[in-house]
């Protein structure tokens, strides 16, 4: 990788800086690229032996020329040095020239001559760091030495394909104008750069967060921007949660001290019990960074008895995760996979809109796409900057914890009964943006991140339900019996769209209807009025509000005006609407 070329300058001798820390050069190490044959370019080469730190097999690395003329390598085990036979199968299946030179004879030869290379090459199928101290990328390794202690197998076998795409400051231009109306943009930033800097937590595990709210409220988009920090993020290219628990385990190794991005509960296949086996996998097993341990065979395939990994995590809902579960989270689980209630409001993730221009819903909507659309052209450069930074400065991990206490600070002084576990995942987010954004890595400054952190902070589950408090004796005795009635299909008939447009039923006060795929539960307040009193609905809407159960219209008026449920005579009626899913969650005591 040509540092210049991909917008890294090459740094200095180490030198001391007015503040102490020793600044040191970073080195980008990557095989050189083989390319054409030439005419006295033998068939088959035996390069150099390999080492794979991941199980400390031995291998042997072969140079060969293809059928279109092209040096590419291929690796096998040492022990076949002395089987020729078995070593021709794999040349002959990998696309080798066939030619006079490929005989079983001559690659005995081959095979029991010295390598050209006498210096053993250690290679790895694990990214991230390292016990040398590199950090491995699939198609390079960062490291503080001149020469290459670790590659990743990948690129040695030129399998891997080039994830970074023009330089840091186009990505910056890009995401400036979303990043300074939104503070989830922000947030999805620093979960996606997060990764490198998980080792320095206190606990040394994975961060994990949801985004839950209504569809249309640019969730996915920031989504694309966590993964954009690392890799290509097209709407395509972010894998869905409708995949299997050992999945989970695999794609966090493979995404070792990075960030793995999860679209949409929605497409889960089951019902509550698949939900609740995939929030607690996320919890306990991608969040804690240990995969199940494996048989002898099942080792073998992933070169390990147990995936272990550090990685932050962002995936998405609909529904809040305590719904998904049915209103029960087992304990410790809440704390460690932490939901993040997106706005119900217009503007979604616009939620700190310094441009009352995005106001306007076509202008929001246009503003995502572009975004969108562009961060399929310019990615993975800031996961590397952030890299090459952490290796230079050696006092990068003082750095981050300094700006991690001053956030735990910040909180334990407002909420001081918060778990610090809770605490300590938005303050490994807000530790990365704060050294990324010293170090030029992020188009925002140290006081951007913190406004929006605490705004975010603010919109987790825990935090929301301190404010929201406790329902009163009576708001409760009333969500019961309204949970009950509601269960009942005569008292409140699924009507759908258009299907009643004659006169008002008689003693008809509820209804239920599905909008974009929302189960809702259309309310007549004067009929509760008249059943439970004025200041019993008054307080039960002041509860449902605080709990974002009852939807407020477009213009944030409590009730909405809804045509053709067949409760009213009069004109433009206003009434009650709740989250049914959400609603079911109140009723189980969850305040």
């Amino acid at each position: 990788m040509d540092m210049k070329k991909n917008g890294i300058a090459r740094p200095s001798q180490g030198r001391k800086t007015k503040s102490g820390p020793i600044l040191r050069n970073v080195y980008v190490h990557q095989p050189p690229n083989k390319g054409m044959a030439g005419p006295d370019t033998p068939t088959v080469l035996y390069r150099r032996d390999i080492i794979t730190d991941d199980s400390a097999h031995h291998k042997v690395e072969l140079e060969f020329v293809d059928f279109e003329g092209r040096i590419r390598s291929l690796l096998r085990p040492r022990a076949e040095l002395r089987e020729a036979k078995k070593v021709l199968s794999a040349l002959l299946d990998s696309g080798v020239r066939d030619d006079a030179q490929l005989t079983e004879q001559n690659l005995k030869q081959v095979l029991s001559a010295p390598p050209q290379d006498a210096k053993a090459m250690h290679l790895t199928r694990t990214l991230g760091w390292h016990e040398s101290g590199d950090y491995v990328f699939k198609t390079n390794t960062f490291s503080s030495e001149p020469t290459p202690r670790v590659l990743h197998e990948d690129a040695v076998l030129g399998a891997s394909v080039k994830n970074w795409a023009n330089k840091l400051s186009v990505w910056q231009r890009r995401i400036g104008t979303l990043c300074r109306n939104s503070n989830f943009a922000v947030f999805a930033v620093g979960v996606g750069l997060a990764g490198p800097f998980l080792r320095f937590g206190q606990e040394g595990v994975g961060i994990a967060f949801n985004l839950s709210g209504f569809s249309g409220r640019g969730k996915t988009a920031a989504l694309c921007l966590a993964q954009s920090v690392s890799e290509r993020a097209t709407y395509l290219d972010l894998p869905t949660l409708n995949v299997t628990p050992t999945f989970f385990e695999e794609k966090g190794a493979e995404c070792r001290d990075g960030c793995v991005v999860f679209d949409e509960f929605g497409s889960l296949q089951g019902g509550t019990s698949e939900c609740r086996e995939v929030i607690r996998a996320m919890a306990f097993k991608v969040r804690d960074g240990r995969g199940r341990g494996r048989s002898k065979s099942g080792a073998v395939a992933v070169g390990q008895s147990e995936l272990r990994f550090r990685v932050s995590v962002m995936t998405t809902s609909e529904k809040p995760l305590v719904v998904l579960s049915n209103g029960t989270r087992v304990a410790g689980e809440e704390v460690r996979y932490i939901d993040v209630s997106v706005p119900r409001a217009d503007t979604g993730i616009l939620d700190s809109i310094v441009n009352d221009r995005y106001y306007d819903k076509a202008k929001r909507s246009g503003m995502l796409g572009r975004c969108a659309k562009r961060l399929s052209q310019d990615y993975g450069q800031p996961i590397r900057y952030l890299v090459w930074h952490i290796i230079r400065d050696q006092s990068a991990e003082r750095q981050f914890t300094n700006s991690l206490e001053r956030f735990q600070a910040i909180i334990s002084a407002k909420y001081p009964d918060l778990q610090s576990r809770y605490v300590n995942a938005f303050g490994t987010v807000y530790a990365t943006l704060c050294f990324a954004s010293a170090k030029g890595v992020v188009p925002f400054d140290q006081d951007r991140v913190q406004e929006a952190m605490l705004a975010i902070f603010e919109r987790s589950e825990l935090v929301m339900r301190l404010h929201r408090g406790a329902a009163d004796d009576e708001v409760k005795d009333t969500i019961i019996k309204l949970q009950a009635d509601l269960r009942d299909k005569s008292k409140a008939p699924l009507i759908k769209k258009g299907e009643h447009k004659g006169a008002a039923v008689v003693d008809r006060w509820a209804i239920r209807r599905e909008v974009s795929g929302i189960m809702q539960a259309v309310l007549d307040p004067d009929a509760l009025c008249n059943r439970f009193g004025a200041n019993k609905v008054e307080r039960l809407e002041r509860y449902l509000l605080q709990w974002e159960v009852q939807m407020p219209d477009t213009s944030g008026k409590p009730r909405q005006q809804v045509e053709g449920t067949g409760m009213k005579k009069v004109k433009r009626p206003r009434f009650i609407v709740l989250d049914l899913d959400a609603f079911a969650a109140l009723s189980l005591g969850k305040d």
